[in-house]
């Protein structure tokens, strides 16, 4: 089996998810969709990242409209993409501490993700992985993972894990089911 890309950036974690969904497409196709995926498209997605400004609005402070959520958006939000191959897999990094409303977001580069030590916070990579199954389907996964970088990150990222965990989840299969829907309302001799 080949190494993903996902355990050279981030071998060890503290906290995981991990979400598949089987589509009827080749995975080149998948992976084209995926790239062009707009999460704030999707009504959950919204609806969780509205949830998310409350915080600022309490404080009356002045909320920023909301990101396009497509790669570029998540990449000015904060997010560095570490790796990609092909079309197989991409890993997309952040470093911050995402149980305070700001979220503390550090602009890293990759070699900054992989050399920040800070204990103040954590690393979270998420990938995206398309694996053929067969000659026209294949397995579109996402896994994130988090590590803290010290015992009080830990602690702390561990009580806003429990919190967000399952719309975290939410969001990531989503996204899924949106590639899914989309390559597969897209069957024609094009891809075929």
């Amino acid at each position: 089996m080949r190494e993903e890309l996902l355990d050279r950036w981030l071998p060890q974690w503290d906290f995981h998810e991990y979400h598949s969904v089987e589509i009827d497409a080749p995975p080149k196709v998948v992976y084209e969709q995926l790239k062009l995926l707009d999460l704030s498209n999707l009504l959950l997605t919204r609806i969780l990242f509205g949830l998310r400004g409350i915080p600022a609005l309490v404080r009356r402070r002045r909320v920023r409209l909301p990101l396009k959520l497509t790669l570029q958006g998540l990449v000015d939000a904060g997010f560095v993409v570490l790796d990609e191959q092909g079309s197989r897999e991409i890993v997309l990094g952040l470093v911050g501490r995402p149980w305070i409303p700001s979220g503390d977001i550090r602009r890293v580069t990759p070699a900054g993700f992989e050399q920040c030590e800070d204990e103040s916070l954590v690393k979270m990579a998420w990938n995206f992985l398309v694996e053929p199954r067969g000659a026209s389907a294949c397995l579109l996964s996402t896994e994130t993972r988090i590590l803290a970088l010290g015992e009080r990150a830990k602690r702390n990222f561990r009580r806003y894990w429990r919190l967000i965990e399952p719309f975290s989840g939410a969001i990531r299969i989503e996204a899924l089911w949106a590639v899914k829907r989309q390559v597969e309302s897209m069957r024609s001799s094009s891809y075929r």
